[in-house]
Protein backbone atom coordinates (compact mmCIF):
# COMPACT_ATOMS: atom_id res chain seq x y z
CA UNK A 1 0.00 0.00 0.00
CA UNK A 2 1.22 3.39 -0.68
CA UNK A 3 -0.03 6.91 0.76
CA UNK A 4 -0.43 10.30 -1.30
CA UNK A 5 2.89 11.02 0.03
CA UNK A 6 4.77 8.75 -2.15
CA UNK A 7 3.83 9.89 -5.04
CA UNK A 8 5.31 13.52 -4.15
CA UNK A 9 8.45 11.82 -3.04
CA UNK A 10 8.54 10.01 -6.84
CA UNK A 11 7.77 13.65 -8.39
CA UNK A 12 11.07 14.85 -6.23
CA UNK A 13 13.10 12.31 -6.92
CA UNK A 14 12.61 11.91 -10.14
CA UNK A 15 14.95 14.79 -11.17
CA UNK A 16 17.86 12.70 -10.23
CA UNK A 17 17.16 10.64 -12.92
CA UNK A 18 18.07 13.50 -15.46
CA UNK A 19 17.51 16.71 -17.46
CA UNK A 20 14.51 15.68 -19.63
CA UNK A 21 11.36 16.96 -20.65
CA UNK A 22 9.99 13.89 -19.85
CA UNK A 23 10.71 13.78 -16.23
CA UNK A 24 9.60 17.22 -15.76
CA UNK A 25 6.29 15.93 -17.42
CA UNK A 26 5.95 13.04 -15.42
CA UNK A 27 6.78 14.81 -12.23
CA UNK A 28 3.82 16.94 -12.75
CA UNK A 29 1.67 14.19 -13.10
CA UNK A 30 2.45 12.47 -10.15
CA UNK A 31 2.70 15.39 -8.17
CA UNK A 32 -0.75 16.25 -8.98
CA UNK A 33 -2.16 12.70 -7.65
CA UNK A 34 -0.36 13.60 -4.63
CA UNK A 35 -2.73 16.53 -4.06
CA UNK A 36 -5.52 14.51 -5.81
CA UNK A 37 -5.48 11.63 -3.05
CA UNK A 38 -4.45 13.98 -0.31
CA UNK A 39 -7.45 15.27 -0.93
CA UNK A 40 -9.60 12.27 -1.07
CA UNK A 41 -7.95 10.64 1.74
CA UNK A 42 -8.28 13.73 4.12
CA UNK A 43 -11.28 15.32 3.47
CA UNK A 44 -13.70 12.52 4.39
CA UNK A 45 -13.73 11.60 0.46
CA UNK A 46 -12.42 8.29 0.68
CA UNK A 47 -15.67 5.92 0.60
CA UNK A 48 -17.18 3.72 -1.74
CA UNK A 49 -19.70 5.96 -3.20
CA UNK A 50 -16.61 8.19 -3.95
CA UNK A 51 -14.57 5.61 -5.58
CA UNK A 52 -15.61 5.18 -9.19
CA UNK A 53 -12.36 5.27 -10.84
CA UNK A 54 -13.21 7.12 -13.55
CA UNK A 55 -12.84 10.83 -14.77
CA UNK A 56 -15.59 12.17 -12.55
CA UNK A 57 -13.69 11.60 -9.39
CA UNK A 58 -11.36 14.44 -10.54
CA UNK A 59 -14.25 16.45 -11.14
CA UNK A 60 -15.34 15.18 -7.83
CA UNK A 61 -12.70 17.05 -5.79
CA UNK A 62 -12.97 20.26 -7.88
CA UNK A 63 -16.68 20.60 -6.73
CA UNK A 64 -16.03 19.37 -2.91
CA UNK A 65 -14.13 22.62 -2.78
CA UNK A 66 -16.87 24.71 -3.98
CA UNK A 67 -19.98 22.61 -1.72
CA UNK A 68 -17.53 23.81 1.06
CA UNK A 69 -17.08 27.70 0.30
CA UNK A 70 -13.15 27.23 -0.43
CA UNK A 71 -13.62 28.40 -4.57
CA UNK A 72 -10.13 29.32 -4.21
CA UNK A 73 -9.06 25.50 -3.69
CA UNK A 74 -11.47 24.68 -6.15
CA UNK A 75 -9.91 26.66 -8.91
CA UNK A 76 -5.95 25.43 -7.84
CA UNK A 77 -6.19 21.98 -7.99
CA UNK A 78 -8.57 22.86 -11.01
CA UNK A 79 -5.31 24.11 -12.83
CA UNK A 80 -3.20 21.53 -11.25
CA UNK A 81 -4.98 19.50 -13.02
CA UNK A 82 -5.03 21.18 -16.40
CA UNK A 83 -1.16 21.32 -16.28
CA UNK A 84 -1.14 17.46 -15.42
CA UNK A 85 -3.60 16.97 -18.53
CA UNK A 86 -1.55 19.08 -20.56
CA UNK A 87 1.70 17.42 -19.02
CA UNK A 88 0.43 13.52 -19.94
CA UNK A 89 -1.24 14.88 -23.45
CA UNK A 90 0.31 17.72 -25.03
CA UNK A 91 3.29 16.57 -26.26
CA UNK A 92 3.87 19.47 -28.46
CA UNK A 93 3.91 21.51 -25.59
CA UNK A 94 7.20 22.26 -24.28
CA UNK A 95 7.84 21.98 -20.52
CA UNK A 96 10.84 23.02 -18.42
CA UNK A 97 12.63 21.84 -15.26
CA UNK A 98 11.46 24.68 -13.97
CA UNK A 99 8.18 24.80 -15.04
CA UNK A 100 8.01 21.24 -13.23
CA UNK A 101 9.91 22.57 -9.70
CA UNK A 102 7.27 25.27 -9.66
CA UNK A 103 4.55 23.22 -10.03
CA UNK A 104 5.75 21.24 -7.17
CA UNK A 105 6.24 23.81 -4.74
CA UNK A 106 2.60 24.88 -5.92
CA UNK A 107 0.97 21.53 -5.40
CA UNK A 108 3.07 22.01 -1.59
CA UNK A 109 1.66 25.17 -0.75
CA UNK A 110 -1.57 24.11 -1.72
CA UNK A 111 -1.74 21.19 0.40
CA UNK A 112 0.02 23.04 2.92
CA UNK A 113 -3.86 25.32 2.74
CA UNK A 114 -5.68 22.58 2.22
CA UNK A 115 -4.31 21.45 6.06
CA UNK A 116 -4.97 24.46 7.58
CA UNK A 117 -8.24 24.82 6.21
CA UNK A 118 -10.15 22.90 8.70
CA UNK A 119 -11.53 20.32 6.07
CA UNK A 120 -9.28 17.76 7.21
CA UNK A 121 -11.46 14.84 8.78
Amino acid sequence: MIVPEDFLKLAENLFGFGDEEVIYRTAISRCYYYAFHFVRENCGMHSDAFFKYDHEDHKEVIDFFRRVGRRDLASMIRSFRDKRNNADYELTLNISREQAIEFINDVKSFVVEVKNSGLIT
